[in-house]
């Protein structure tokens, strides 16, 4: 992803190495058991289309590029400004979709962050450079194992987990957050496991039903035939659909099923978010899903179709006087560790995600206000926030327009539009916020769901570290990333980053607000309208 997909960039590293990858390990040839699910309702299949954007989706439709996208949103109900996770990285939106959380609740904090008690970088797959300085073998175990298996807290069961409890199977399909009680066997291929000195195989859980591009397939042929190293490793949209038309052929379609879309994602972020050409191609692969069930009409026939976008992107300068945020120069006050190597003499740590950043301090002596100050002094840093020893959280920016602070909390007078409190003083218009101090609310602007999501941002690990995002046609450079010219980028909290459509077929159920947040207790009730009661109960972790 994208950073979308983590597990793409790895393998797109690897290739440009030399490596020629091969599917490996046992596959499986007997076709799964049909298994009996207390759920006697519709179906939900839950589509996310990687990068998906109104702006760019209704210019695609008028160009009468998408019969597909054309034909369910003739039949369903098409919503904008859907509001995703912060940072606007992959792994971050897809634990917030199945956990129902922020990042302080599910403990995932963006693709690259900084074990501060360990201290040790954590990359789940960003640029080669990246990768091989942190060290392949780091980045291997941690995206394939770590992620799902240690990192994502246990005290927010998964969706599948809940389901799963609920006497429910369900499926996921290329998604890079999957946990579930099943166990399952991710196979490395052995040229990848040798030369990154890691496991030929790796224990994994997930739901019953789970695919992983070469990993972990359904369908014993998908490896085969998707999964090459010039295919991406299957993590490609022709391979997802492939699995789902397995499961629909061989009539085995789950009460629930996850399945990601990834290339739209590819095609902005190198042409830029106007550019349609992924949109066309992923619309091609819906055709292709929707002609296993007979006549899309069918289709539409006991299942809940759901599409949505992860995240938006900000379009990247193409010209060089605009060149990306050299955010370790901003801070060449400071000593600032290497991706190599963490010494002891080191202040400062950064960890770029795109167009947000997580800054830590590994000097005790160090004072965050005073990191934030000298972040401020670059004018093309949108936001700057940390937390201070009362547990506010703090806000400056260093926009020329932007003067002041902010210092918000938990639980005040005011009320924003999902019902959350909060205490607020100093200067709103560092996060566009508008109250209606005879009422005692609060209204978002640029930067939806701000309180919530920075919050949860500035809760997600241990140690003291400050947030910084850029500005529009902005994002960070720093020792070994990849900087999005003239294309596309995501990662901060404007709403640029942060608004994605949401597309319904079969209901209307709304879900309590129009976050991704809230999708996954949505998702359960529309699954509960058809399960006894007796079989709904929870596992409060696994």
């Amino acid at each position: 992803m994208k950073s979308r997909h983590l597990i793409c960039r790895f393998i797109i590293g690897w290739l440009l190495l030399g490596w020629m990858a091969a599917c490996s390990g046992p596959e499986s040839t007997s076709p799964l058991r049909m298994q009996s699910d207390a759920h006697a309702g519709k179906r939900v299949v839950l589509i996310v289309l990687d990068s998906l954007m109104d702006e760019t989706l209704q210019e695609a439709l008028r160009g009468g590029k998408l019969p597909a996208l054309s034909f369910l949103m003739k039949h369903g109900r098409y919503e904008t400004g859907m509001v995703s996770s912060f940072p606007t990285m992959s792994v971050t939106i897809d634990s917030t979709l199945l956990t129902g959380t922020y990042a302080d609740q599910h403990r995932i904090p963006g693709l690259f962050w900084f074990d501060v008690p360990h201290r040790r970088y954590v990359n789940y797959g960003s640029s080669l450079v990246e990768i091989m300085k942190v060290g392949p073998h780091s980045v291997l175990t941690d995206s394939l194992f770590a992620l799902n298996n240690e990192h994502l807290s246990k005290q927010t069961p998964t969706l599948h987990e809940t389901l799963a409890a609920r006497g429910m199977r369900s499926a996921s399909i290329n998604a890079l957050i999957y946990r579930g009680p099943s166990p399952h066997t991710l196979e490395v291929p052995k040229t990848v496991a040798a030369a990154a000195s890691g496991s030929e195989r790796y224990q994994t859980f997930g739901p019953p039903l789970f695919s992983l591009g070469a990993f972990a397939s359904i369908d014993p042929s998908s490896r085969r035939q998707h999964a090459h190293s010039w295919q991406k490793l299957g993590m490609n949209d022709a391979y997802s659909v492939h699995e789902f038309r397995y499961l629909v052929e061989q009539g085995q379609l789950p009460p629930f099923t996850l399945l990601y879309l990834p290339g739209n994602d590819q095609d902005i972020h190198r042409f830029g978010p106007a550019h349609p050409r992924g949109l066309a191609k992923a619309d091609k692969q819906l055709q292709n899903l929707l002609n296993a069930f007979g006549s899309w009409e069918k289709a539409l026939e006991d299942i809940i179709w759901i599409v949505i976008g992860d995240s938006g992107q900000a379009a990247m300068a193409a010209d060089r006087s605009e060149e990306a945020i050299p955010i370790r120069q901003t801070l060449d006050a400071y000593r600032v560790a290497g991706l190599e190597e963490i010494r002891p003499e080191d202040q400062l740590v950064i960890c770029v995600n795109e167009r947000m950043a997580y800054i830590y301090l590994l000097d005790p002596q160090l004072a965050p206000d005073a990191v934030a100050e000298a972040l401020r002094k670059e004018p093309r840093i949108d936001v700057i926030a940390w937390k201070d020893a009362e547990g506010k959280i703090r806000v400056l920016s260093g926009l020329a327009d932007r003067e002041g602070e902010l210092v918000y909390a938990r639980a005040g007078d005011t009320t924003d539009p999902y019902g959350q409190t909060w205490s607020l003083e100093g200067n709103l218009r560092l996060l566009d916020l508008t109250v209606d101090y005879s009422g005692g609310r609060v209204s978002y602007g640029d930067y939806p769901d701000a309180l919530a999501r920075l919050y949860g941002a500035l809760h997600s690990q241990e140690g003291s570290f400050l947030v910084a995002t850029s500005a529009e046609r902005s994002e960070f450079r720093s020792e070994g990333t990849y900087v999005h010219k003239g294309g596309g980028a995501h990662g901060s909290l404007h709403k640029l980053d942060s608004l994605v459509p949401l597309l319904t077929v079969g209901t209307e159920e709304r879900p309590a607000h129009l976050r991704i947040k809230d999708l996954r207790d949505w998702i359960l009730r529309l699954l509960d309208a058809g399960t006894p009661q007796q079989s709904r109960t929870d596992s409060a972790h696994w």
